[in-house]
């Protein structure tokens, strides 16, 4: 074979990421000549926190050398993401103010699952955290949240009122998109609510959906979050008049507040308004 590849290898192999790999898979000269155009990409890419992958490559089962995408700092921060089952339907930003996090009033029940939250004790029940506005209820939310997901847990997390919306669209129970929401929401392993209350409170989704959805988590014992600005008692007074009607429809909101408590257990966040 020829050796007019040498000094181009020779370079290449100067590149650390290039060398470890190659070393690593034990690539014979035939092989490394045939990936030049591999190695050059990847001597070329640089790392710098906007390119979410980056070019490396693999041994295919005959021999050949393939070309791969792998993660770069961007992608491997972000890949958390991938376990977020409702990020297409509701996207959130998970990128908490850390600072604002475990200022008094909330460290505490972040360190109280801090065990969880490391993967090493896994929850019996979810939380339903209560208090002021702007008291910081969503920030603990979506840290437990991205924790979760960054620990290979899949989550979904929603905002009530947004999840009214987008159901607007699908119709009623017989509807393929709303059975898809259902069922993603249903089946997901630790779900996120987030301000409920402060959703239009209709009959439709309170007994309809919301409720069918509680019960189902309850009876297959998935974990379930909640944030709202009600306590269970004002929550209750709350989900019992539905819009457009002055009725007071106790029986159905009790059955709603009987399944929260079977859920979660319920804090109170204290703390300074961060608004």
């Amino acid at each position: 074979m020829s050796d007019k590849y040498d000094s181009i290898l020779k370079k290449l192999l100067e590149n650390e990421k290039i060398s470890k790999k190659v070393n690593a898979l034990k690539l014979t000269k035939k092989q490394m000549i045939e990936a030049i155009p591999i190695l050059i990409d990847m001597s070329e890419e640089i790392d710098d926190g906007i390119r979410k992958t980056l070019t490396s490559f693999e041994l295919h089962e005959n021999g050949s050398v393939k070309r791969i995408s792998v993660l770069a700092k961007r992608g491997l921060k972000y890949r958390y993401l991938n376990n977020v089952v409702t990020n297409k339907m509701y996207p959130v930003n998970f990128e908490d103010d850390k600072k604002f996090i475990y200022e008094e009033g909330r460290k505490e029940i972040v360190n109280l699952f801090a065990n969880f939250l490391n993967g090493e004790e896994p929850p019996k029940k979810g939380l339903y955290l209560h208090g002021q506005i702007g008291i910081g209820k969503t920030f603990i939310m979506k840290r437990f949240a991205k924790k979760l997901a960054e620990n290979d847990k899949k989550i979904g997390f929603i905002n009530l009122s947004k999840l009214t919306s987008i159901l607007k669209g699908t119709f009623g129970s017989d509807n393929d998109e709303y059975l898809e929401i259902f069922r993603t929401l249903t089946k997901v392993e630790y779900l996120f609510i987030d301000d409920i209350g402060a959703e239009k409170i209709t009959t439709w989704f309170r007994d309809d959906f919301l409720f069918s959805l509680l019960n189902e988590r309850m009876e297959h014992e998935r974990i379930t979050f909640f944030s709202s600005n009600y306590s269970h008692d004002n929550l209750l007074k709350k989900q019992a008049i539905t819009s457009g009607t002055n009725y007071r429809d106790y029986d159905n909101a009790n059955r709603l507040i009987s399944r929260i408590k079977a859920l979660s257990i319920s804090v109170l966040i204290k703390g300074k308004n961060k608004r």
